[in-house]
């Protein structure tokens, strides 16, 4: 079983093809946004007493286990195949966690709260002035496309940190001061524009120094 936990409420169920060497495997299309992990579990079918068998965990419902999307060779966070580490079935604990290095992981934007804010709210950056990373947060009461663009002195667009469609929430995402090829920024007075759909437009100012 896999669950997807960015606004799919329903569990999916996902047949394993047994590869003949008593290992099995499964292949799942993610199509993004997507969340930094899944988590699911796996069962096995007694097809003579037609009943499932889980892990065991408690609660009656089987042990869950987490796997981490791990950002590609060149740290850019594409879009590609992710791998999941070999997994044995365990009837009884111990439990297994996978090791993982939080440096690897790719995330750049997630949901503060579960409340679903009422209004537009774009906050100021924190810190403020920053080097060379800033915080900036904003609140979407409505499921809308979503831009975040950083603005010289002269007016100039040299970033856009965003550009999707999220769903209502509070986010607070990083920006690390590069251009959009990835080049260090000098010191000076930024802009940083929220733009949701047609609904909602606002800029505030910012300081980079070094």
């Amino acid at each position: 079983w896999l669950k997807y936990l960015q606004g799919i409420d329903d569990n999916h169920k996902f047949a394993a093809t047994n590869n003949g060497d008593g290992s099995f495997s499964v292949g799942v299309d993610v199509v993004g946004p997507a969340p930094w992990h899944m988590i699911y579990h796996w069962e096995f079918l007694d097809v003579s007493e037609s009943v499932t068998l889980s892990e065991g965990g408690g609660f009656g419902f089987g042990r869950f286990r987490a796997r981490y999307m791990h950002s590609n060779a060149d740290y850019d966070c594409s879009w590609g195949d992710y791998g999941f580490p070999d997994d044995e079935w365990q009837k009884d604990p111990p439990l297994l966690v996978e090791e993982w290095d939080p440096d690897g992981i790719c995330i750049s934007l997630s949901v503060v709260n579960d409340i679903i804010p009422t209004k537009f709210a774009l906050s100021d950056n924190y810190p403020n002035p920053f080097n060379p990373t800033t915080n900036i947060s904003f609140s979407i009461p409505m499921q809308t496309d979503v831009r975040i663009n950083i603005y010289n002195i002269m007016g100039q667009l040299v970033a856009n940190v965003t550009n999707e469609q999220l769903n209502a929430g509070t986010y607070s995402m990083q920006w690390n001061g590069t251009d959009q090829s990835g080049n260090m920024l000098p010191s000076g007075l930024y802009f940083y524009e929220l733009e949701a759909g047609n609904e909602f437009r606002q800029i505030k100012k910012m300081t980079l120094v070094k």
